[in-house]
C-alpha cells in the first residue's frame, strides 16, 4: 500500500515532468528541422526518399504538438497545486494572525475603545465567514503570542530604519 503523497510532491513530480517534455520537445523539434533539411534535399534526386523525409517529419510535428498540449495542461495543473498551497497556507496561519489581533486588543482597549470594538468586528466576522477546525484554533491561540513578537520586532526595525534614514 502506499502511502498518502503531499500536495509539494504531487508539485516537484509536474515540474520534473514539464522539464522532461521541454528536453524531448526540443529532440524532437531538431529531429523534425533535420528530416525537413533532408527532404529538401533531396526532392530533386530521390523523390520518394524526400517523401519519407517529410512523413516523419509530420509524424514528429504531431508528436511535438501532442507534448505541447501536455506541458500547457501540466502548467495549468502547476498552478492550481500552488494555488491550492497558498490558500491552504493562508487559511492555517490566518486563524493565528486573528488571535494575535484578539491579544492586542487588550492594549487597544486601553488606549481607544472604538479600536477595541473595531477588532472584535473584525475578530468575529472571521470566524463567520471561515469555518476553522477547533484545533486548529487551540494552535492558533499559543501561535499568536510568537506573531505579536514578530510585528513587535517588525515595528522596532522600522523605527531604527526611520532614525537611520534622518540621520
Amino acid at each position: 500500500m502506499k502511502s498518502k503523497v503531499d500536495l509539494a510532491e504531487i508539485l516537484t513530480d509536474v515540474r520534473i515532468s514539464r522539464n522532461k517534455i521541454r528536453l524531448w520537445k526540443s529532440r524532437i523539434q531538431s529531429k523534425v528541422a533535420k528530416f525537413e533539411e533532408l527532404s529538401a534535399s533531396n526532392v530533386t534526386r530521390y523523390n520518394i526518399i524526400a517523401r519519407e523525409y517529410i512523413k516523419e517529419a509530420e509524424q514528429l510535428q504531431k508528436i511535438s504538438d501532442f507534448l505541447d498540449q501536455l506541458d500547457i495542461l501540466l502548467e495549468m495543473l502547476e498552478i492550481k497545486i500552488e494555488t491550492i498551497i497558498y490558500i491552504g497556507y493562508i487559511v492555517n496561519n490566518a486563524p493565528s494572525v486573528i488571535e494575535a489581533l484578539k491579544e492586542l486588543k487588550k492594549t487597544a482597549q486601553v488606549i481607544n475603545p472604538e479600536m477595541s470594538l473595531v477588532i472584535d468586528n473584525i475578530y468575529n466576522e472571521f470566524y463567520s465567514a471561515i469555518s476553522i477546525p477547533q484545533n486548529i484554533r487551540i494552535q492558533a491561540k499559543e501561535d499568536a503570542k510568537k506573531i505579536l513578537q514578530e510585528a513587535e520586532n517588525m515595528v522596532k526595525e522600522k523605527k531604527k530604519e526611520s532614525i537611520d534614514i534622518n540621520t
